[in-house]
């Protein structure tokens, strides 16, 4: 039974340490919903120290922006605001 318990807790664990694909999530909604690809821009501000991105993303008529301290987590925003917009989650 302890084992059970460390099993169940330790992949809880792994789970929140694990960040969220939002981007694979928006390309499995996209594709449910008629196979669309979804569109990403990003611009670049900020010193080369302590950049700034900016990344947009559209798809279905509709688009979200997302800022982070890499491409990747600007555009993991971009995709999550998206998200919110068409599943209304």
């Amino acid at each position: 039974e302890a084992a059970k318990t460390f099993i169940l807790n330790h992949g809880k664990l792994e789970e929140q340490l694990q960040p969220k694909n939002y981007k694979g999530e928006l390309q499995e909604l996209l594709q449910k919903r008629g196979g669309q690809v979804p569109n990403y821009s990003v611009k670049k501000s900020g010193k080369d120290n302590a950049p700034v991105f900016e990344a947009t993303v559209s798809a279905l008529g509709k688009s979200a922006t997302g800022k982070g301290g890499s491409k990747k987590e600007a555009e993991q925003a971009a995709a999550n605001a998206l998200l919110d917009k068409l599943s209304k989650r």
